[in-house]
């Protein structure tokens, strides 16, 4: 089967483009940039080295993942800020730690063994669901990995699973250690509260001028304007090449015939079938079965749950040929006589027919002609931005080789990192946050390369000036100045009142005396659980309610944003868990699950230590700093 990979490998599949990333896999796979004579290792791990490509292409697939996540372009400064690349690093040399722990114990994967998980992945299933050679080039390709380097990996994957599993496989939560886990994460409090609102914290003076510029001075920050950048851009869009595509007939006919068994769908059964150990077996049960009802009741004689029947939704070319010829001959609801398959003897229900379809010409001629006409736009513009490329390649300024491809340069006075302007309006790059993130990467004078955006879009810049942040005069943020000068004396009013009240109930072990003073009494919570929130209690004002005792006033936001909130427990509550209940067994099997993820956090750390970890800290930096480009 190895060999038959390397053949489609080869062929024309191979060339195929797709927009899937098999995420699993891409892993392990290399950067697309070779760094010839420098230190390419990132990190020694035992006799295994990590290369800078390795490391490089995990932290741009965990940078891609959490940016499509969030729905925001992150760059590698943020990345750093909360640590990515230090996590990436260390989750890659804990894996390469265990791999050398599987090595040294002689756990290997067969060949047959990696084939098999390959072959049955279900990244690689086609619409019959075999075994798609064609969607198996497509995913190297678009992880940038040869056969060999994905056959390699999976063996290493399989190898590390059965160290892995060997670990963890009949780890349980002892019952006693369950319980005190449950009643921690089911308990519950009962507390009274008062919220106290900035209104009630006293009433501040009217601010001096003395006190404005002061104000306004010690937060310059906070009243200067950002950052502008004036910009020189070109872009490639398929509206400049729509009106010179041209889809004929022909063509559309000629797109449909070469890909006709795209819209052919086969016809398809939910299959249930019952295995039998021998052929009188089989008979003497085929005695008994007439109708699906008589199926059903064999089966349920035999102990067997719905699941242990259920074949699955299959074409005829996904069973033996005996068994499909059997099943596929019968009706809706019909049952076959025993049937000789390659793993013994069997009887095969129909539970259901699904009809196949066959889309003609006319059926798609529109989303023929649609898909064609992106495809020859999307050529078209490649072929413009290369020789947009070889322009400014042979010496032309990015307006000249602009205007020898009839491209449009467009000028931004003044864009901030947001997209707006000094005006407080949108600039027109407002929403091309790609090129907004690039203008602030780019030297005052420089020009940009040609680059692509997720949707397939071309873009290049000058950048003409930066006029940096400036602190406003007082005179143009006057009643600015003046309502954080208020707002902050109001909070700190506030703060005092709220801390003098709070003192005194953790004395008293009561809010009385606090509620009185504000002209109400206090109110009494529902049982509030650790990671409940409402519009009164925030993550933080909870925090502290479950990690202080009894009597202890304790303070915090609003979670509404409207008030500070003085809350005091007064009632610890343990729900007396049913022990019987699916809710505790799953709660057992996830104390489990985290004993297991424990266990392998130990071994990883420790299988770190003996095989020894040497860090390359200037291949890492010249990484990291490449990935700023």
């Amino acid at each position: 089967m190895l060999q038959q990979l390397r053949v489609a490998s080869k062929s024309w599949v191979a060339s195929v483009i797709i927009g899937i990333l098999v995420l699993a896999f891409a892993l392990w796979g290399v950067a697309d940039i070779f760094r010839g004579g420098a230190d390419n290792v990132v990190a020694d791990v035992g006799s295994t080295s990590i290369t800078d490509t390795e490391f490089d292409l995990q932290l741009k697939t965990e940078l891609r993942q959490i940016s499509a996540q969030t729905r925001t372009e992150l760059t590698m400064e943020q990345a750093k800020a909360i640590g990515l690349d230090k996590t990436v690093l260390d989750t890659v040399i804990s894996r390469t730690a265990l791999d050398e722990q599987a090595k040294k114990l002689g756990l290997i994967a067969s060949q047959q063994t990696v084939e098999t998980q390959i072959k049955t992945a279900d990244a690689f299933r086609g619409a019959d669901g075999a075994f798609d050679f064609a969607r198996f080039a497509q995913a190297l390709r678009d992880s940038n990995m040869t056969e060999q380097m994905f056959v390699a990996a999976t063996g290493k994957d399989i190898a590390r699973a059965q160290l892995l599993d060997a670990l963890t496989d009949g780890v349980a939560a002892p019952p006693g250690l369950a319980r005190l886990l449950y009643d921690f994460v089911s308990e519950e409090r009962v507390a009274e509260y008062l919220i106290v609102t900035p209104e009630e914290a006293g009433q501040v003076p009217e601010p001096t001028q003395a006190e404005l510029e002061a104000f306004h001075k010690a937060h310059g920050t906070q009243f200067s304007s950002p950052e502008y950048r004036a910009l020189d851009y070109v872009q490639i869009v398929p509206d400049q090449v729509s009106g010179e595509i041209q889809v004929s007939d022909a063509d559309l006919k000629a797109e449909f015939d070469a890909n006709k068994a795209t819209y052919e769908k086969a016809e398809q059964r939910e299959i249930e079938q019952l295995a039998f150990p021998s052929k009188d077996a089989a008979d003497t049960a085929a005695m008994k079965i007439k109708t699906a009802a008589d199926f059903a009741a064999v089966a349920k004689e035999r102990g067997l749950k719905d699941q242990d029947v259920k074949l699955g939704t299959l074409a005829a070319n996904g069973l033996d040929p005996k068994l499909s010829a059997a099943v596929f001959a019968l009706p809706e609801g019909g049952v076959t006589s025993p049937v000789q398959g390659p793993f013994g003897w069997v009887i095969l229900h129909a539970a259901k027919v699904i009809s196949g379809e066959t889309k003609t010409f006319e059926d798609v001629k529109d989303l023929l002609k649609t898909n064609l006409t992106k495809s020859r736009a999307a050529a078209k513009l490649t072929e413009i931005a290369n020789k947009f490329e070889d322009g400014r390649g042979s010496g032309d300024s990015l307006a000249e080789a602009a205007m020898k491809e009839g491209l449009m340069v467009h000028h931004v006075a003044a864009t901030d990192r947001q997209g707006m302007t000094p005006e407080r309006s949108e600039s027109e790059v407002a929403k091309i946050p790609l090129l907004l993130e690039r203008a602030f990467q780019t030297e005052t004078g420089e020009e940009s390369d040609l680059f692509q955006s997720e949707d397939g879009l071309y873009f290049a810049l000058k950048m003409d000036g930066v006029t940096p942040p400036a602190v406003r005069p007082l005179e143009s943020v006057r009643e600015e100045v003046r309502e954080a000068f208020v707002a902050e004396k109001r909070n700190q009013l506030l703060a005092a009142k709220v801390k003098t009240l709070a003192d005194e109930a953790t004395k008293t072990k009561s809010l009385a005396a606090a509620g009185k003073s504000l002209g109400r009494a206090p109110l009494t919570s529902q049982p509030l659980k650790r990671n409940e929130m409402s519009e009164v209690f925030s993550a933080q004002l909870l925090n502290q309610l479950f990690g202080n005792p009894s009597g202890v006033a304790v303070t915090a936001p609003a979670a509404s944003g409207k008030g500070v909130v003085i809350a005091q427990v007064n009632k610890v509550l343990h729900p007396e868990p049913d022990l019987s209940s699916a809710a505790y067994v799953n709660f057992r099997r996830s104390a489990a699950q985290q004993l297991g993820l424990t266990t392998v956090d130990t071994v990883a750390a420790a299988a770190k230590k003996q095989a020894g970890v040497t860090i390359h800290q200037d291949t890492l930096q010249r990484v990291l700093g490449d990935n700023q480009q």
